[in-house]
């Protein structure tokens, strides 16, 4: 065979296993597209992405499209859940902000964006109503933000504020510290009163009645701070400046009857004027006791808190 037809023979050779490998082999993909190009959702809500795979010459490999790996980050924000089709991904959104979506094929990604917004705010509304309060005494109603289903909704997505219409009567704030945004703060400012109080949340607004009353209304009720197996250690906040002092009742049932162990003056602890404390001694071991309070002013007690319970260590153990 001479040279020239040994080169058309490599030639339809090489020809042939190019064709073999089309038939084989996967064709590369290039190109990523993610659509939609971007999305906006509110939180809670929900958005389908595709995967479009493509070619160097730009040619759709549908084929390939469910290959695609999804990924969406800040995870905080997004979640991702299997898509209705092949190729395609469902993204909830968790909360305010937003997030990149991204479908991988091996060496090509492709990304979107989606943003969420806060859910749609149907109503407010302040809880309790009325709001009773006494002189000195702050009382903390909290707003509550629904959607058109009745569902409450996240208060960190809205601006939220307290007003009263008489200050003379009683005065609103913000309640700081470790209680949650959405809780207000309602002072009374006089012995007896009616006003009103208004809750504001970013246009919106609803109010609710105050009713200042001369006897204290009951505080928080006393926290556990330590129990040993003859001994529980209680403590709670300063609750007013009309405060003269504390009841403090227990039993050992939650049903009653309660009894009093101890009166407490609010000036009992002057270094510290905003923190009480009381040491129950001489309890039995392994025995569950419930704690309530009332708080007192010159005009009569509160009705008692919910009681907190506590249950002594056993006999011969540490604290």
């Amino acid at each position: 065979m001479n040279t020239k037809l040994w080169i058309i023979a490599i030639v339809l050779a090489v020809a042939a296993m190019a064709g073999c490998d089309d038939v084989v082999r996967p064709q590369a993909v290039i190109e990523v597209r993610v659509l939609p190009d971007s999305a906006h959702i509110a939180v809670g809500e929900s958005v389908v992405y595709e995967a479009r795979a493509r070619d160097r010459a730009g040619n759709e490999l549908t084929e390939r499209n469910s290959e695609a790996e999804w990924e969406a980050v800040p995870s905080t924000l997004v979640r991702t859940e299997t898509g209705p089709e092949p190729g395609t991904v469902q993204v909830r959104g968790l909360a305010v902000g937003s997030a990149d979506v991204t479908a991988r094929f091996a060496r090509r990604d492709g990304s979107s964006r989606v943003f969420i917004y806060p859910a749609e705010l149907d109503r407010i509304e302040i809880e309790p109503s009325p709001v009773v309060t006494s002189n000195g005494m702050l009382a903390r109603p909290r707003a509550r933000l629904l959607d058109a289903d009745g569902e409450e909704l996240s208060y960190q997505d809205f601006r939220i504020s307290w007003q009263t219409v008489d200050p003379t009567i009683a005065s609103a704030g913000q309640s700081v510290g470790e209680s949650p945004r959405p809780i207000g703060t309602v002072q009374g400012r006089t012995l007896e009163g009616q006003t009103l109080v208004r809750l504001i949340v970013n246009d919106m607004r609803t109010t609710a009645e105050v009713i200042v009353i001369r006897e204290p209304i009951p505080t928080d009720p006393p926290e556990v701070v330590e129990a040993t197996p003859t001994s529980v250690e209680l403590a709670w906040s300063w609750v007013s400046r009309a405060t003269v002092g504390y009841r403090v009742e227990r039993s050992t049932s939650v049903d009653g009857p309660f009894e009093e162990i101890a009166a407490i003056p609010q000036s009992a602890q002057p270094a510290d004027p905003e923190a009480h404390s009381l040491l129950d001694d001489g309890l039995t071991p392994e025995t569950t006791y419930h704690y309530r309070l009332r708080n007192c002013n010159q005009y009569g007690c509160s009705e008692p808190t919910e009681a907190t319970q506590a249950t002594t260590l056993p006999e011969g153990s540490g604290s």
